[in-house]
Order: structure tokens, then C-alpha cells, then sequence
């Protein structure tokens, strides 16, 4: 895709869809009680889709189709959907990151859409991610990039800050996550509050705006749609991140697939000391 306007066409596109839905599961909560019901099991994702989800996917989809977008679109409840049969676009999609934080009213949570120029079946990769918005539902933020072209919020450059204590991100079913957070929490003298949040979009993010030192997850359970859109920001700041078991910007986007791990710093030096403390006796389950 080499029209910077067709580009900034569908950024901007990209943006409002992801700004109204995040408007509608806003005001959606209070009006609903059936939105915890268990709809679906995903086994191999170790995870349930709530009635919730469901209905976030089915607004965000409406919303594309009644923008005209030759799309396939790669959805966490749905898997593969085509509007057409010679897409142009694949959008990556979480309707709802953090949908247990917006059940609970905790910040936390985000429609996440991703948006690559669709190539052959098996052949578009997280790398191809040109357009993408994070939503924050509760904050009303909308942060989102053009590949190549920098960062937003809403439609103004974003600005990193420096905050005198950043966070460390992360989630880990072993012991050896409290050896990294003991380690970074030595070398910037305490300087470092460790939360686990619940929103892998917004959390990336946070260490792309320079909130956040580090994001870690080792659980074997992101997939694709999590991370697609935060990946693409963090990208245009020069923010490292790698994973344990792959080439992240290898990840296909034409169908639901599993990331074993994700590390993203806020530099190379911590990045390197996270992965190093994290391959010590690795023991993650990646079935």
C-alpha cells in the first residue's frame, strides 16, 4: 500500500471504528446483566468467550461492513470471517481486551484493531500491519499509528513521558518471574511498581509511551488479535520486544494463532537481562 492518502484514509476509518465502539461498550455495561454468561469455551486458548465478547465482535463487524471495506477479518471469538471474495484488508481484532476488568468497571480495557494489506492465503505477516488503534473504553483515549508515520492520540503526535516510577507489566505461572522483578527492581534502586493489568493492548502500549518498562507474558496464552495493533504502535517508537519461541514479526494474521511468550522493553539492556532471567529453566507449556 504505497497511497500515503488511501493510508491516512484508512487510519482515520480505523480510528473512528474503534472510537465508537469503544463509546458503545461504555455506555453498554450498565444497561445489560447477561454479559458474564459463558457462550463459548476455547480449549485451545485456555479461555471463554462471555456474551460480552460476542457482542462487541458483532458491533465492530457492522461497523466495517458499513464502511465498505473489502476485508477478511481475524476476530478472537469468530476466527476467520470474509466480507468479499478478493479481500483487500485483513483486519486483526479484539473486540475486548480485558473483558473480566470491564465486567468488573476497572480501567483496563480496550477494542483493538489492526489493519494489513491482505496477500495470499498464509502468506501476511504481523510485519505487513500498516493502521492501528487501541481504544481505551474507560479513558476514552484512542491511541493508533501509521506505519512509518508515527504515533496518536486521538489525531495528535504522541509525547513519551518520564515518569519518576514506571511499571513493570507481567504475567508468568513460574517462579522466575519474581527473580525478574527482583533483578529490575535492583538496578533502578526501586524505581519500579509491578502490576499485572489485564489489558496485554493497553499494557504494551504503556511501555511504548514510556509509561511502562517492561511487558512481559509467558503464560502461552496471546494470540495474534491481542497484540497485533500494540506490536505495530510500539514499532514506531523503536520499542524491542521478542519472544521466547518465535520471530514475532513472522506471526501470521490470516487466522488465530498462538504467541508462546512476548517480552517487550523499554530498551535493549532490559529487554536482554528479562529474556536471559527468562530462559533459565524454561519450563513453559506451549501445547
Amino acid at each position: 500500500m504505497d497511497n500515503v492518502s488511501e493510508l491516512k484514509n484508512l487510519w482515520k476509518t480505523i480510528i473512528s471504528i474503534a472510537g465508537e465502539a469503544a463509546g458503545y461498550l461504555r455506555d453498554l455495561r450498565e444497561q445489560r446483566e447477561d454479559l458474564w454468561t459463558i457462550v463459548k469455551k476455547q480449549e485451545l486458548y485456555r479461555d471463554v468467550a462471555r456474551r460480552i465478547d460476542i457482542v462487541a465482535e458483532e458491533y465492530i463487524l457492522d461497523l466495517i461492513k458499513h464502511n465498505q471495506l473489502d476485508a477478511m477479518i481475524i476476530s478472537e471469538e469468530s476466527g476467520c470471517i470474509k466480507l468479499c471474495s478478493k479481500p483487500q484488508y485483513i483486519f486483526v481484532i479484539d473486540p475486548l481486551d480485558g473483558s473480566v476488568n470491564y465486567l468488573l468497571g476497572l480501567p483496563w480495557c480496550s477494542v483493538s484493531i489492526a489493519v494489513a494489506p491482505f496477500f495470499n492465503e498464509g502468506k501476511t505477516k504481523l510485519r505487513d500491519i500498516v493502521v492501528g488503534a487501541i481504544a481505551s473504553i474507560s479513558e476514552g483515549k484512542i491511541y493508533s499509528f501509521i506505519k512509518e508515520k508515527g504515533t496518536f492520540i486521538g489525531f495528535q503526535s504522541v509525547k513519551k513521558t518520564n515518569p519518576q516510577v514506571k511499571l513493570l507489566l507481567g504475567y508468568s505461572n513460574t517462579m522466575k518471574w519474581c527473580k525478574i522483578v527482583n533483578v529490575i527492581r535492583k538496578i533502578h534502586e526501586g524505581k519500579i511498581a509491578v502490576r499485572n493489568l489485564g489489558c496485554a493492548s493497553l499494557e504494551i502500549v504503556y511501555v511504548g509511551i514510556g509509561m511502562a518498562k517492561a511487558f512481559i507474558d509467558l503464560r502461552a496464552k496471546l494470540r495474534n488479535v491481542d497484540i497485533a495493533a500494540a506490536i505495530g504502535f510500539i514499532k514506531e517508537h523503536n520499542v524491542p520486544y521478542t519472544s521466547l519461541h518465535m520471530d514475532v514479526d513472522e506471526l501470521p494474521i490470516d487466522k488465530l494463532e498462538k504467541i508462546p511468550s512476548l517480552i517487550v522493553a523499554e530498551d535493549n539492556e532490559t529487554l536482554n537481562i528479562i529474556k536471559q532471567l527468562s530462559e533459565i529453566n524454561h519450563s513453559i507449556n506451549t501445547g
